[in-house]
């Protein structure tokens, strides 16, 4: 095994020039024996169900092929499928069928209703009475907003939807990724947040730019990289960044036992995916120099031509030759604990339960032939399976499998048509003593031409041209043609027109196409709440997937001014995930639009105007305006007080300057002898100051006092503000300061007061020594010396009193 793993000194580590799927575990340390019987246990799961696999396989195969618009297909020896073109060329060139396919409409109107949105979903603790959990509930609903941003989760569930109507079953792997290439290089040090009041000093940046400086705080493994670092030699000193990746697969890549009806029942799962073979052993450097093409161990090659064929769109079962020398496969299987007992050397199975058991399982990858590593991996962490159709196995119809057959009559029928319109122009027999056949060949034949012939003395002209009489087809086909097209393809899919704003029982009404709309969704009710159990299922692993492999808090910019901070020890509770309540389909933008404009038109309702005005509504409203350059100002205030939190919450209120200066010019005045009247009144003034302010400075003249206040109220009562009102220290404080910068823009929605003068001018100049003066003169701006302002006294100062020796003051 040390021999097999010899350290790649001038490799790079995984994760640097390819991507790498991230555990926290460390790849396991295994005897020989042991590594021989995972490998065993991979070639007997894969040649197990073999017909039915076949079966499942030449079903999705012949459905891609149907969607990519190869459909005169035929069977072929040993497997697969072939086109009949490809099979009789003289007779696909004499009579060519046409391919008028309706199989690929239908998958997208199908495709377009399940992915008009996706599926909300909502966390709860595992143990509602513990703190733990109910802190990592809260967490975990602020991390999905970080995922969504990170995957593009309307792809993700247009392939979903895409394989339930082709293959019947979809399966979402989801996982921890790291790539720099894709995410580049973990920063050494966290960088200062760039609030919005310091935008203006910076250049705008690239969108992948910010993504890839957002992606910098996110939590990375630096220590191992699932337990092969040291294994594959050289390291750069950088760490690539890592991030929660899901994606979809369909029956050719992933095999699952068919005699089972759920995933629990799973005692194994395969996921097959070809690699060009740089990348394979730029993924596994410490094997790089063992890998070479070839499929994985125990597998049909049929499984591996047709996911070729099927990526390559070919129109047969053929490859191509460069794909068979530069391709490997890439195989992963999770096993469960269970899987151990058909080990039969009783030492080897007590290693690999000592080593997995207790961790639900393994995961063993293969490049092609060569094992490439075992680990500790649960599959129910990992994958989610979502089936079209309720069935007692896996190999569940798909929704577009009964339009298979449609569309190969349809095929035919329109042929058939075809040829009555085009293929049976009536010939034409000409009089070989009469007419001239070789010279009639070579003449023109336009319409309205005209040429002279010679009279046949004594026989008609009818006599001596026959024009055969044209074949008629029965009339029903055209209409029957029609039905299949149209009435019996959407009675098997569930496409009907109004998925897509059609009319189907002449109703001109919006009220009316709208309830067509609603039963025809209701068609796909069944395949949507299974997309619901999955898509709550995938964003609970993402939020795992997190807690174990990240090691940094955090922090990412969502949107333009949101960004969102999650300490990485309040994922770490037990939580539960499951779809919204409101189950039925969610509203496309359209509907949304209308409804919001339904509701301007009651804006004259009280109720209805202080809706519109809270903070949040407003940046609705700016949504489904659907103008981009038109602006609410409002909007606009809600998302500059958003971008401000994540600098108030770093630290607590700061103490007034404002004070802090009175209260120095209070102690001079007292200091000189002020007059008590003047210290009396500005000790009132200085009692009015607040001692603290927020460290956010609130501009009187600019700000929208009232969106930003109502803003902060908004935070403050929100659940993460009701959590850091009983957090850490550090969040109380944080939270403290927000409610702090919220009262100061409410203080200026009041009318204005009657400007008071400072404290400074409350105290008269001439109740201060010259020192004092001169002091504050200069903060009125005015610069003088101690002299001038002792003259100056000195010139003003009345004449004194004579008094004489026993009389009156003179």
């Amino acid at each position: 095994m040390a021999d097999e793993q010899a350290p790649q000194s001038s490799l790079p580590e995984p994760g640097v020039i390819a991507p790498w799927d991230y555990s926290p575990e460390e790849n396991s340390q295994l005897s020989e024996k042991a590594q021989q019987w995972l490998t065993t246990l991979c070639e007997k799961f894969a040649k197990r169900d073999m017909a039915a696999r076949r079966f499942e396989v030449e079903q999705s195969w012949k459905a891609g092929m149907f969607k990519r618009g190869y459909q005169y297909l035929l069977p072929q020896k040993g497997g697969g499928w072939i086109t009949w073109q490809a099979k009789n060329p003289e007779t696909w060139n004499a009579n060519p069928g046409l391919n008028t396919n309706i199989y690929t409409p239908y998958h997208d109107i199908i495709v377009s209703a399940l992915t008009r949105d996706t599926p909300e979903v909502r966390f709860e603790p595992e143990d509602p009475e513990n703190d733990g959990d109910i802190t990592a509930a809260d967490a975990a609903g602020d991390f999905i907003k970080v995922f969504e941003r990170n995957n593009d989760l309307l792809t993700l569930h247009t392939d979903i939807s895409s394989y339930l109507f082709t293959d019947g079953r979809s399966h979402v792997y989801t996982r921890y990724v790291k790539d720099a290439q894709q995410f580049g290089y973990e920063q050494e040090t966290d960088e200062e947040p760039v609030v919005p009041e310091d935008e203006e000093q910076q250049q705008p940046p690239d969108p992948d730019t910010l993504s890839g400086q957002a992606a910098s705080t996110e939590g990375m493994a630096q220590e191992n990289t699932g337990g092969i670092q040291q294994e594959s030699g050289q390291s750069s000193g950088k760490q690539p960044r890592g991030r929660e990746v899901a994606e979809a697969f369909g029956k050719l890549s992933v095999k699952v036992p068919i005699n089972t009806k759920k995933q629990s029942q799973w005692h194994a799962l395969s996921l097959s995916r070809e690699w060009d073979v740089s990348i394979a052993k730029a993924t596994f450097p410490w094997i790089a120099d063992k890998i070479a093409p070839s499929s994985s161990p125990g597998e049909n090659e049929l499984d591996r031509i047709a996911r070729i064929n099927i990526g390559l769109a070919l129109g047969s079962s053929y490859v191509t030759g460069d794909s068979m020398v530069n391709d490997v496969t890439v195989q992963g299987v999770w096993f469960r604990p269970a899987a151990f007992m058909e080990v039969s050397d009783i030492p080897v199975r007590d290693e690999l339960m000592g080593l997995f058991a207790d961790k639900g399982g393994c995961l063993v990858v293969h490049a092609g032939k060569t094992f490439a590593f075992a680990r500790p991996e649960c599959m129910d962490d990992h994958w989610s399976v979502i089936k079209a159709n309720p069935s007692d196995s896996m190999n569940c119809p798909g929704q577009g499998e009964w339009l298979i057959p449609i569309q190969e009559r349809v095929n035919n029928l329109v042929d058939l048509l075809y040829a009555f319109f085009v293929a049976t122009v009536p010939r034409k027999h000409f009089d070989s003593k009469a007419f001239n056949i070789e010279a009639l060949k070579n003449q023109t034949n336009y319409p309205g031409e005209s040429g002279p012939f010679v009279r046949q003395p004594g026989t008609p002209v009818s006599e001596l041209v026959f024009i055969e009489p044209s074949p008629q087809h029965q009339p029903e086909l055209p209409d029957f043609l029609w039905k299949m097209i149209n009435e019996i393809a959407q009675l098997l899919t569930g496409a009907y027109p109004a998925l897509s704003g059609g009319d189907t029982e002449g109703n001109d009404t919006a009220s009316g196409i709208a309830t067509q709309r609603d039963q025809a969704l209701g068609r796909l009710g069944l395949v949507w709440h299974s997309i619901q159990a999955a898509t709550a299922n995938y964003h609970r692993q993402a939020v795992q997937c997190a807690a174990r492999c990240r090691e940094r808090d955090v922090k990412q910019l969502i949107g333009e001014s949101d960004t969102v901070i999650i300490e990485l020890n309040d994922l770490k509770g037990n939580v539960l995930c499951f779809p919204e309540s409101d189950t039925s389909f969610p509203e496309s933008w359209t509907q949304r639009q209308q409804r919001f404009t339904a509701l301007l038109q009651d804006s004259k309702n009280p109720v209805i105007q202080t809706l519109l005005q809270l903070p949040n509504n407003l940046r609705v409203a700016k949504d489904a305006v659907g103008l981009t350059d038109f602006e609410i100002p409002q909007a606009d205030s809600v998302d500059k007080q958003r971008g401000e939190f994540e600098v108030l919450m770093k630290t607590g209120p700061v103490p007034n300057p404002k004070l802090q200066q009175a209260q120095q010019l209070m102690q001079s005045a007292q200091m000189k002898g002020a007059p008590p009247e003047a210290l009396q009144q500005a000790e009132q003034m200085i009692q009015q100051i607040p001692p603290e302010v927020s460290t956010v400075p609130v501009d009187p003249d600019w700000d929208d006092h009232e969106a930003e206040a109502a803003t902060c109220g908004q935070f403050i009562n929100s659940p993460t503000g009701r959590k850091m009102k009983n957090g850490t220290p550090e969040e109380q404080a944080g939270l403290a300061n927000i409610a702090l910068h919220g009262m100061e823009h409410k203080a200026l929605i009041k009318a204005p007061q009657p400007q008071q003068k400072p404290v400074s001018e409350q105290i008269s100049l001439k109740d201060l020594p010259p020192e004092g003066q001169q002091q504050m003169a200069a903060q009125a701006g005015i610069q003088i010396t101690p002299q001038q302002v002792a003259a100056r006294a000195i010139a003003e100062k009345p004449p004194a009193p004579i008094v004489q020796p026993g009389g009156p003051i003179q």
